[in-house]
This record gives structure tokens, C-alpha cells and sequence, in this order.
């Protein structure tokens, strides 16, 4: 039986009026969104996701992006890629159909044998795109710790990753050193 997704998850979140202009942030964003990967850890009610959701209201932006935020339920790497590919969905129906598949079939496929699936449907996005994960301080498991760094190692070169964090990732530790 599948779960019903909390679709909320998936969508930038909609912005407020009265913003102020952020010229100089939104240009850094986009110098990032040239690389593998853009993180930005800055303390709670900074301003994150706010920023995230003004650069994807930017009048004449044409970047596709899609948006995760994630809670502690994504520790569980499954449940983790169910609605990563979710919100890939949004970029195009159908875009990761395979891994869906496999995510739901009653036969347990390994994780990175879900993710290389996963990379194989991404690496057939016809453009450059963003992938947002909004509150990625809360996955702190060990198997998230490698599934990230599969997907960073692997990632498709059209895929850009944004991390919004209020602390980096697993401190100073080897993960981190290597994939950030």
C-alpha cells in the first residue's frame, strides 16, 4: 500500500510581499548554479528559503529548478527518494518513471541501485536544472550520509544541487570534506 505524499513538501514555498532586493545574493546564486553544488548555511530565520523562492519568482528567470523540504522522515533513504522523485516530477511528468517503478514494487532494491537509477532518468533532462533540499541539517543518518555522497559523486552534469542548511552537514567531518 503507498503512502500519500505531503505535497507541500514539494513547491517553493510563496513569498511575502514588501521583500527586500537581494541583486548581490541572487548573483552569487547564479555563479553557484554553474557548479555541482551550492550551499548555503546561514542561522535559522535568516532568510534561506526566502532567497530560494525570490530567485525562482525572479521575473525572466528560465532555470528550471525543483524543491524538497525535508523533515526527519527522510533519514530513511527510500522514503528520501519517494519524494525526491516527487519533486523531480515537477520539473517534467514522467522524468524519473523508472525509479518510481522500482520504489514501488515489493521487491527491495538496494539503495544505490535505486540512485543509479535515479542518476540514468535524470542524465535524460534535456536542460540544466536546480534541485533545492531546504532543511538538510535534519538528515543525519549514516545511510543518507551515503546516499548523498553517491548522488554527489554520480550526479548527472545538467543537475544542480542547492543545499539550504542552518549548520554544515555532519560538521567537520570526512563526508563533508569530500562532497562539499
Amino acid at each position: 500500500m503507498l503512502t500519500p505524499l505531503l505535497t507541500t513538501k514539494l513547491h517553493f514555498p510563496p513569498l511575502r510581499g514588501g521583500l527586500v532586493g537581494r541583486p548581490r545574493l541572487f548573483d552569487r546564486l547564479k555563479q553557484g548554479l554553474g557548479r555541482p553544488l551550492t550551499l548555503i548555511s546561514a542561522p535559522a530565520g535568516s532568510g534561506k528559503t526566502t532567497l530560494m523562492s525570490a530567485w525562482r519568482a525572479e521575473p525572466g528567470r528560465d532555470f528550471p529548478a525543483a524543491w524538497l523540504s525535508l523533515d526527519a522522515g527522510e533519514n530513511d533513504p527510500r522514503h528520501f527518494l519517494t519524494y525526491l522523485t516527487a519533486a523531480l516530477e515537477t520539473l517534467q511528468q514522467g522524468i524519473t518513471a523508472d525509479t518510481r517503478l522500482l520504489l514501488g514494487s515489493p521487491q527491495q532494491e538496494p539503495v544505490e541501485y535505486l540512485l543509479t537509477s535515479l542518476i540514468n532518468d535524470l542524465a535524460n533532462f534535456p536542460a540544466d536544472f536546480a534541485l533545492v533540499l531546504d532543511d538538510y541539517h535534519v538528515l543525519t543518518s549514516p545511510a543518507m550520509r551515503e546516499a548523498m555522497t553517491f548522488l554527489l559523486e554520480h550526479q548527472p552534469h545538467q543537475m544542480h544541487l542547492v543545499i539550504l542548511t542552518f549548520q554544515i552537514p555532519y560538521g567537520d567531518s570526512e563526508y563533508t570534506k569530500k562532497t562539499l
